[in-house]
């Protein structure tokens, strides 16, 4: 599984536009401030479990978030 990258609610599997995302949230303040945002509080899912856990924190259902972003779990779970 490709990781993929969130900031609260807001989950992509291209981090670059996570932090476009944030920059737009953020708008007005200091770039070193929306710096330090982009560095410590962009979080990876590398895996089922961290998927699993961010759609149960945030309400979102898995099987959104594996057709939106193209994981496949029977290639994942080698088609069992």
């Amino acid at each position: 599984m490709k990781p993929l990258y969130y900031y609260g609610d807001y989950i992509h599997d291209d981090r670059i536009i996570i932090e476009e995302y944030i920059a737009f949230m953020h708008e007005g303040i200091g770039e070193e401030s929306l710096i330090r945002i982009q560095e410590n509080e962009v979080y990876i899912l590398e895996d089922l479990a961290e998927v699993r856990n961010w759609c149960i924190e945030y309400g979102f259902e898995m099987n959104d978030i594996y057709e939106e972003f193209g994981i496949n779990l029977f290639n994942i779970y080698g088609g069992k």
